[in-house]
């Protein structure tokens, strides 16, 4: 019998030690990864770059996913808003405009000690200008810019990395189902026929069972479920850009802003619903959305606020944190 005890003595010990060992090496590897907040200073091979983005001055959620992402994730960047009337596009540089159409994401890479490089001097022959001009592409820069993009934190993994890889692609694959998804709603619904009808004309577009509306609904509510996270994230174990591409881009249905009744949609799509409460109550989105009052609490909103902002910009130096 004490030979027994031994033996499951040691065992355990083992046991024991192949764990700690085990959580040592992955706490190795998420330590970056597993953060939310971004980087204070980004560099490039040793340089430095400055973040532009350029978009409608609107809360839609191509440009709102990409924002958000970057205030959640404290990325310093610039927020160029353009209005509404199309003459405000012959603003952007030529070489910006790749296929004629925004959002822009502009990245300045430059040499040197100052976050701050001007244009002048020495500094300007050491700059260089990146470009992307489509919403996809840059959706997914800002995830890994600002950390939201899907990881594995348990510590019940398998010991095999490639298989942690491969499953970390899959869930980056997902992210992108989702966002696509957001995009197929998006062409359907801004369809000049569309925004022409009458809110019971919308609502039965979505409402019909086997409907194309409701068939694209669907597959986003099914996508959430199978990801089966207790607070509703879409994709993997924490808040991605997904989730905030999902809150703007379904939110706005949910809320009855099309003429769609909320309470259908909830009772309809229970899943995605429970993703959006879950995203408004993150305090960072409560803090943007304060910051934002125009397009979130536009009863609380007064246009003097815009007119001060405007003005502690110019005596500002300092890149715009957020718009």
């Amino acid at each position: 019998k004490k030979e027994k005890l031994q033996r499951e003595m040691f065992r355990s010990i083992k046991e024991n030690m192949k764990l700690m060992d085990k959580r040592e090496r992955w706490n190795k590897k998420v330590t970056v990864t597993q953060r939310l907040s971004g980087p204070k200073k980004h560099e490039i091979a040793g340089k430095k770059k400055k973040i532009k983005f350029y978009y409608l001055d609107q809360a839609f959620w191509r440009g709102e996913c990409v924002r958000l992402a970057f205030y959640i994730g404290n990325v310093p960047y610039e927020d160029v808003r353009i209005s509404e009337p199309i003459e405000q596009y012959e603003q952007l540089p030529a070489e910006h405009s790749t296929f004629g159409q925004m959002p822009i994401l502009e990245i300045t890479d430059y040499d040197g000690d100052d976050d701050d490089n001007d244009d002048e001097g020495d500094n300007k022959k050491n700059k260089s200008v990146r470009i992307l001009s489509t919403s996809t592409a840059i959706i997914n820069y800002a995830a890994k810019l600002s950390g939201l993009v899907p990881q594995i934190l348990k510590d019940d993994k398998d010991d095999d990395i490639e298989d942690d890889k491969e499953l970390n692609d899959w869930l980056l694959a997902k992210m992108d189902e989702l966002i696509n998804g957001c995009e197929l709603l998006t062409q359907d619904v801004m369809t000049q026929k569309f925004m022409q009808s009458t809110d019971q004309e919308k609502y039965e577009l979505f409402a019909v069972e086997g409907g194309y509306f409701r068939m694209l609904m669907g597959g986003m509510e099914k996508l959430i479920l199978q990801n089966d996270h207790p607070f509703g994230c879409s994709c993997g174990e924490r808040l991605t850009i997904a989730d905030l591409a999902i809150w703007r881009c379904y939110g706005s249905i949910a809320t009855g802003a099309l003429g769609i009744p909320s309470q259908w949609f909830e009772e309809t799509f229970p899943a995605i619903h429970k993703l959006i409460k879950a995203v408004d109550c993150h305090p960072k989105v409560e803090e943007y959305k304060q910051m934002n009052k125009k397009y979130y609490y536009p009863d609380q909103y007064d246009s003097d606020d815009d007119n001060q902002d405007n003005n502690n910009k110019k005596d500002d130096d300092e890149t715009v944190q957020t718009g």
